[in-house]
């Protein structure tokens, strides 16, 4: 954890690219890649993978509560699937519902500890709490994992920013 806290606090803002400056320049942003942020496990059944489908369907026309439904449901087939797990997790991060997404990321994380994805349901889930350091934590760790994912760095730069880091908080939002 230091290791990765280092290596933020010591990033060095990188350069504007030739396609990050002509950004500047124009006002409409490109299409984003809808299937660019799935997962997929080919392990799961196909009612499973019925569910997920659907509760991502739901998820992305914040309908929270069918989602989580959805979630719900399989992880009443299986309570230690650490996928549903931790996007029920997110889910509920988006409700409000803290404590019960705490609940479920902790459970995720002991499923798959060094897990990108859970790592950075945590940081976010401590940043919403105002627990900046231990966010930072689990964000410099998501981010040594995962180090191109524009999400972790989005996170980690306001946490940095909470914590009056504004180089490296800058570092993270380039």
């Amino acid at each position: 954890t230091l290791r990765s806290r280092r290596a933020v606090a010591e990033a060095q803002p990188t350069p504007y690219s030739a396609d990050e400056l002509a950004l500047f320049k124009t006002s409409a942003p490109a299409p984003v890649n809808p299937a660019a942020g799935e997962k997929s496990s080919p392990e799961m059944s196909a009612d499973t993978a019925e569910l997920v489908a659907s509760a991502q369907k739901h998820f992305s026309k914040q309908e929270f509560d069918q989602a989580e439904a959805d979630y719900q449901k399989i992880l009443g087939r299986d309570q230690n699937n650490g996928i549903a797990l931790a996007n029920l997790a997110m889910i509920e991060l988006q409700e409000g519902k803290l404590d019960e997404a705490d609940k479920h990321i902790t459970a995720a994380l002991a499923k798959s500890p060094n897990d990108a994805y859970n790592l950075t349901t945590l940081g976010y889930l401590r940043l919403r709490q105002e627990k900046y350091d231990a966010a930072m934590n689990a964000l410099s760790r998501a981010a040594q994992l995962n180090p191109n994912n524009p999400e972790i760095q989005n996170y980690l730069g306001v946490t940095l920013g909470h914590l009056g880091q504004r180089k490296p908080a800058e570092a993270a939002f380039r």
